[in-house]
């Protein structure tokens, strides 16, 4: 995870945003919405709706940039609404699609294309598996590279709490994937 990545937008750019800066607003935009799309397809598993869940999300953003009171991160305060829009769209869908492969666009050479391919699958077929409440922390720790503290925030549970639903998420993923031999790098 690069630090540009995983940086914060400065406090200069929120208050230009608060100020209904619209050129602000495209620069947090700009800097934001992959964070947010990638989040939203890993728990939603459906590229439209990832979508339109970065699109509602960024529309609450902007409505209630002014509630952000900075006692924690703004990515922390991000994450959660983008946690809770993306289990609202998914609850609100009745169809559940499988992940298509997000790594078809990768640059680095593959040795056997299709039995990756078929192992990405697998994998992301197990992710969505798993119930919301141990599928999210996995996709915040593993997928955005979130702490525990930080996860811990931005769904407003314990550090403990986080620990255990991954350990549960992980347990029932190696159960699940048991029969996946170990990628070639």
């Amino acid at each position: 995870m690069s630090d540009r990545t995983r940086s914060e937008p400065d406090v200069e750019l929120l208050d230009q945003c608060r100020a209904g800066n619209r050129e602000a607003l495209g620069r947090l935009f700009d800097c934001l919405k992959d964070r947010v799309y990638s989040t939203a397809l890993h728990i939603c598993g459906d590229r439209s709706m990832a979508a339109d869940v970065t699109q509602d999300v960024f529309i609450k953003v902007f409505a209630r940039l002014s509630q952000f009171d900075g006692t924690s991160a703004f990515t922390t305060w991000l994450y959660r609404i983008v946690v809770n829009t993306a289990i609202d769209h998914r609850r609100a869908s009745t169809r559940t699609l499988p992940l298509e492969d997000a790594m078809a666009d990768s640059p680095a050479p593959l040795i056997d294309p299709y039995a990756r391919l078929e192992r990405r699958r697998r994998i992301e077929a197990a992710l969505l598996g798993l119930p919301e409440n141990l599928r999210v922390p996995v996709v915040l720790r593993h997928i955005q590279g979130l702490s525990y503290t930080e996860i811990a925030e931005a769904l407003e549970i314990s550090a403990g709490t986080v620990a255990s639903r991954l350990s549960r998420a992980h347990a029932r993923l190696a159960r699940e994937l048991a029969d996946l031999a170990p990628e070639a790098s």
